[in-house]
């Protein structure tokens, strides 16, 4: 009987290869501290430019043991910049090309860049702000992260299920969106209108979204959410959320948690649960509990993370197969999120199939 776990040698050796690389990168322990940016003559920052790029080598087993699919491509590289309009009004725009080299349908990925968000955001202070543009919806902790401080190799498998039914860009919708950080900021709320799904005509209502999130320790009064603090901050935050249109719905309840433990290491945590629901306006998005669990440890010392990452689907109905990943991992941080190498080994289930194996190695660099 074939072994379900085996795998060729050829992607197990370009992952040590460019493992050896890393750990090399790791002997020059100066931190990355650019940073570009233009300031007024008061010498208040207006304008902060950054990027984010993230190389993925990455092998996926195929279906029925067909072999393997092997890429090496960029994940991830966005131009990002930032800055201050008014002394209440700022702004946040970045670019992306994801997957840009990625062999897909017998070529290689050449997408263009395109906007990835964009907002505007009117504060009258941290009790209210006002974003407007194109805007992460908040349906949960983990959608609503940043890309550049996840502490597995990338966001939960299936914490993006509503863009394809919503025809939105990875999470991204058009609209507007109150959030403020209320009670000693110890209790964020954020409630918006959006575009959503629109019909030939657009006579589709809109779609509304609402979050509640209450966060006892470290207050996080940023627009995305942090990852993993690198044992520096202790931080909870207990979230709740609903996304609607017409009759479609999305219920969803969070939890975050980092803690740094003696020594300056870290452990940190992470659970979301999501109920999707279509209904007749979403018909492609079935009645399913979508469940994402993360677990790491931080070792301040040697600057290693070590991570574990679960997501799976439970379908409401039995005629559609329930599927699931894990993932484990580690993650060299030779400057914080600045520059970090993770390699993270998967292993994909599903219902009407065999178990799959996954490895991806990604090199990150980030700047802002």
């Amino acid at each position: 009987m074939r072994n379900i776990y085996s795998f060729s040698h050829r992607p197990v050796a370009a992952i040590l290869i460019l493992l050896g690389f890393g750990t090399l990168l790791g002997f020059f322990p100066t931190p990355l501290q650019a940073q570009w940016q233009i300031k007024n003559d008061q010498g208040e920052t207006v304008l902060k430019f950054g990027l984010l790029g993230q190389g993925w080598l990455q092998a996926t087993e195929l279906p029925g043991g067909q072999g393997w699919s092997k890429n090496l491509y960029l994940r991830r590289l966005r131009l990002i910049s930032g800055g201050t309009l008014h002394r209440q009004v700022t702004f946040f725009f970045d670019t992306d090309s994801p997957c840009l080299g990625k062999g897909e349908a017998g070529g290689k990925n050449t997408a263009d860049i395109f906007i990835q968000d964009f907002f505007v955001t009117w504060s009258t202070g941290d009790q209210f702000k006002l974003d407007g543009g194109m805007i992460l919806v908040p349906i949960c902790y983990n959608c609503t992260q940043s890309a550049a401080s996840l502490m597995s190799v990338d966001y939960g498998p299936h914490s993006f299920l509503t863009c394809v039914p919503t025809t939105t860009r990875v999470g991204r919708d058009y609209g507007l969106q109150a959030r403020g950080y209320v009670f000693n900021q110890n209790l964020e709320y954020r409630a918006g209108v959006f575009q959503g799904y629109r019909d030939k005509d657009s006579t589709t209502p809109f779609r509304y979204t609402a979050r509640v999130a209450y966060q006892p320790f470290a207050k996080q009064t940023g627009f995305f959410y942090s990852g993993t603090h690198l044992g520096t901050q202790k931080t909870l935050s207990l979230g709740a959320s609903v996304d609607g249109q017409g009759d479609y719905r999305t219920y969803a309840m969070d939890l975050f948690y980092d803690q740094p433990v003696r020594g300056g290491d870290g452990i940190t945590l992470q659970f979301d649960l999501l109920h999707h629901d279509g209904g007749t306006l979403l018909k492609s998005l079935p009645r399913q509990n979508v469940y994402l669990t993360e677990l790491g440890y931080y070792l301040r010392k040697t600057r290693l993370g070590f991570f574990g990452q679960l997501s799976w689907r439970d379908f409401h109905s039995a005629a559609t197969p329930d599927e699931s990943k894990m993932q484990v991992g580690v993650s060299q941080y030779f400057s914080g999120h600045k520059l970090s190498l993770k390699v993270g080994y998967a292993r994909l289930l599903k219902d009407d199939e065999a178990g799959r194996n996954e490895v991806v190695l990604q090199m990150q660099v980030f700047v802002f």
